[in-house]
């Protein structure tokens, strides 16, 4: 435990070397002809420590698209999903859709689109599953679209 604390402690304060201090001390370098200045920034490490956690925010969520599209593929291999049933108790029981789509103009149908959350819109597998206005499950596919 004392090592990861150690660890954990020069890595800080390698970034406030790094990026740590006041913005009115400065480095000037020599490289060649050109100067490079270098300001340190007194917020480096706060926005360094929000992207990390910003990054994992994201990965969790493309974790949960991922564990939604493999939990409904199963149910439409399994054939546990069927014509009729509810909007609402679909999302209760295999989460939500990466994107939802009013089918066309007259808004009388929605397509939810589950997918892996490393997948991509335009091509890659994709579980599809479509909506009357009532809510009901009209119609779902498994979709494949490898290039």
């Amino acid at each position: 435990m004392n090592s990861k604390i150690s660890v954990f402690i020069i890595v800080l304060l390698f970034f406030q070397g790094c990026f740590g201090g006041s913005p009115a001390s400065a480095k000037t370098e020599t490289s060649g002809h050109k100067k490079i200045k270098y300001v340190k920034s007194k917020h480096g490490l706060g926005t360094l420590m929000k992207i990390s956690g910003d990054r994992g925010k994201m990965i969790r969520e493309l974790n949960k698209d991922t564990k939604c599209f493999e939990k409904i593929s199963k149910a439409i291999k399994d054939s546990n999903i069927k014509v009729g049933a509810a909007a609402k108790d679909i999302r209760k029981k295999y989460g939500d859709p990466v994107v939802v789509v009013q089918e066309d103009s007259s808004e009388s149908s929605t397509r939810w689109v589950y997918k892996p959350g490393t997948g991509s819109f335009f091509e890659g597998k994709k579980a599809c599953l479509v909506f009357n206005k009532e809510d009901c499950l009209e119609r779902f596919s498994i979709v494949d679209d490898e290039k």
